[in-house]
C-alpha cells in the first residue's frame, strides 16, 4: 500500500483593487468576512509548455478521458494522465468534462461559512449555481495545465453532447457516442469503473463499456478511486514516480484549493471532498448550522485514509 501523500497549499492573499482597497477581507479567528464573486474572471493560464502544444502536433491516436466531476482528473486520472502525456505526447491527451459541477454540496457549505487553508478566519461566499459551476471549471482548467494538458484539448463538453448536472445512464450513452463520434474508433478512451460505487461514475463507466464495445472501439480502460478501497475487481496501479509527474500532480491537486476570490478562486474541491485531497485540506474547518466548527478529519475503515494522488488504479 502506498504512504499518504502531502499536498502543497495555494492560499493566495487577495489583490487589492483599482482603488487600493482590499478585495476580500480575511480578518482574525473570530471575524467574518463575506465575499462577492468576481466577474469576468479570465480561464486559468496553462502550466508553461502546455498551451503552446497545438493540437494538431498529435501524430498519434487520441487519449480521451472522460471526467466525471471537477476533481476526478486529479483524485482518480491524475497518474494516468501524466504516463499518458509522456508517452503519447500532450498533444495527444485530452480531458472531457461531462457534468457542470453545479450540483455539489460544497455551494451551500461555502455559504454557511468556512476557513480556509492558511487563513485565520471564517469566510462566507455566496454564489449562484453558475457562478460555483464557473469557479469551478476555473479550478479544471488549471489543473489540467498543471498536469500537461494543452488548453485546445481540454473540452467543457462536447457539441453533440452538452454538459448535465447528473449522470443518468442515458446521459452516460449520449455522452460516450458523441465522444466516439468527435476522436473515432481508433481513440483510446478511459473513464471512471462501472463498479464504482458513485452512480455518475458508475453511470458513466458501464456506458464506455457497452457504448464502446457495440462501436468497436480499439481501447477503453477504467479506473477506480483510490479513496474507495477495497475494490471488488482485480487493480492495476499505474504509479506517478519521477519527481516532474509528481511534482505536477501536487500542484494540480493544490489548484483546488486555491483561494483568490479576486480570481474567482475559491478552493471548491477542497471544500467538497477534504478527506478525498487528504493533506492540508483536512485541516479546514467548516462552521455548522448552528455556528460551531468542526473539521472533516480522515476517510475511516474500509475507505483507503487520504488521499492517494500518485496511483491511477486500472480497474480489470
Amino acid at each position: 500500500m502506498f504512504g499518504t501523500v502531502a499536498i502543497a497549499a495555494a492560499i493566495v492573499t487577495p489583490v487589492a483593487s483599482a482603488s487600493g482597497a482590499p478585495a476580500t477581507a480575511i480578518t482574525t479567528t473570530t471575524a467574518v468576512a463575506t465575499t462577492t464573486p468576481a466577474s469576468g474572471v479570465a480561464p486559468a493560464t496553462a502550466a508553461s509548455g502546455a498551451a503552446s502544444t497545438a493540437n494538431s502536433q498529435c501524430r498519434r491516436s487520441p487519449v480521451v478521458y472522460l471526467v466525471p466531476h471537477q476533481d476526478d482528473e486529479v483524485l482518480s486520472m491524475a497518474a494516468s494522465i501524466r504516463r499518458m502525456v509522456g508517452r503519447s505526447g500532450a498533444a495527444c491527451v485530452h480531458l472531457v468534462l461531462v457534468t457542470d459541477g453545479i450540483s455539489s454540496g460544497a455551494r451551500t457549505s461555502m455559504a454557511r461559512g468556512w476557513v480556509p487553508v492558511g487563513g485565520s478566519g471564517v469566510v462566507r461566499v455566496s454564489l449562484t449555481p453558475a457562478q460555483f459551476g464557473a469557479a469551478r471549471d476555473r479550478e479544471f482548467r488549471a489543473a489540467a495545465a498543471r498536469l500537461g494538458v494543452p488548453a485546445a484539448n481540454v473540452h467543457l463538453g462536447l457539441p453533440k453532447a452538452p454538459r448535465v448536472p447528473a449522470l443518468t445512464p442515458a446521459a452516460s450513452r449520449q455522452i460516450v457516442s458523441a465522444a466516439i463520434d468527435r476522436f473515432g474508433t481508433r481513440a483510446g478512451y478511459t473513464t471512471m469503473s462501472d463498479s464504482d460505487p458513485l452512480a455518475d461514475h458508475r453511470n458513466l463507466g458501464t456506458a464506455l463499456r457497452q457504448v464502446g464495445a457495440t462501436r468497436k472501439v480499439s481501447s477503453t480502460s477504467f479506473l477506480y478511486p483510490p479513496y474507495r478501497m477495497p475494490a471488488p475487481r482485480q487493480l492495476s496501479p499505474t504509479v506517478a514516480t519521477n519527481d516532474a509527474d509528481r511534482i505536477a500532480i501536487r500542484q494540480a491537486a493544490a489548484e483546488y484549493g486555491r483561494y483568490d476570490p479576486r480570481a474567482g478562486r475559491y478552493g471548491i474541491g477542497w471544500v467538497s471532498v477534504p478527506q478525498q485531497f487528504g493533506g492540508p485540506a483536512l485541516t479546514l474547518r467548516f462552521v455548522s448550522d448552528g455556528g460551531q466548527q468542526w473539521s472533516p478529519g480522515p476517510i475511516r475503515s474500509p475507505n483507503v485514509a487520504l488521499y492517494r494522488g500518485y496511483v491511477s488504479y486500472l480497474h480489470r
